[in-house]
């Protein structure tokens, strides 16, 4: 079965691969169709984010596509940066300085990764949805060599790390998007003749 992964983001290539490598399915990337067009995700949540591009992409290719869209959601912060967490700063490095200094005078560090993915189908134009939630806390400083993102700054306390202390292997174990990517995986393998 053919998917295409609707996303330029090589890490998040390399995570959902390694995700969905015992299952049937035949990941095509936007690299291998040469397309680097950049669709403009402005929905007002990441549900809709992530049916953006996934209903984009898969209706220009005419194949069962796949997108996810991921939130930073902070207590402190009402939620937020929430449906503007990639958008929050410039680079990640700018993004994880200013979460950084809004968290300083509180000690509310709680906050949670959000992951939905949206598969669709261009066929029947019916779209599926999957999410995955990881819990925990943002620290003062950033850690770790793996990862991206807020990954750095992103502690889990059963791990005692950052996300991006974690290995590939260990962040798909507890991730939102593996979580989520898991969820796909297994309702592929049960539904493969009925998408």
């Amino acid at each position: 079965m053919k998917l295409l992964l609707c996303t330029l983001n090589k890490n998040k290539i390399k995570e959902i691969s390694e995700v969905l490598k015992n299952t049937p399915i035949n990941i095509i990337t936007l690299f291998d169709l040469k397309d680097n067009e950049d669709v403009v995700e402005d929905g007002l949540t990441i549900e809709a984010n992530a049916l953006i591009k996934a209903k984009h992409y898969g209706d220009k290719h005419q194949m069962l596509a796949i997108a996810d869209d991921t939130a930073l959601e902070v207590d402190y912060l009402a939620g937020g940066p929430g449906v503007h967490t990639k958008r929050y700063e410039k680079t990640d490095e700018l993004r994880n300085k200013k979460l950084i200094r809004e968290l300083a005078n509180t000690s509310n560090k709680k906050a949670r990764f959000r992951t939905v993915v949206c598969l669709y189908n261009p066929e029947n134009k019916k779209e599926y949805y999957f999410e995955g939630i990881v819990n925990g806390l943002i620290v003062d400083e950033p850690r770790g060599n793996y990862g991206f993102g807020y990954d750095p700054i992103f502690y889990i306390k059963e791990k005692d790390k950052t996300m991006a202390e974690l290995t590939v292997e260990e962040k798909n174990e507890i991730s939102h998007r593996g979580k989520a990517i898991k969820l796909f995986g297994e309702f592929i393998n049960e539904n493969i003749n009925n998408i």
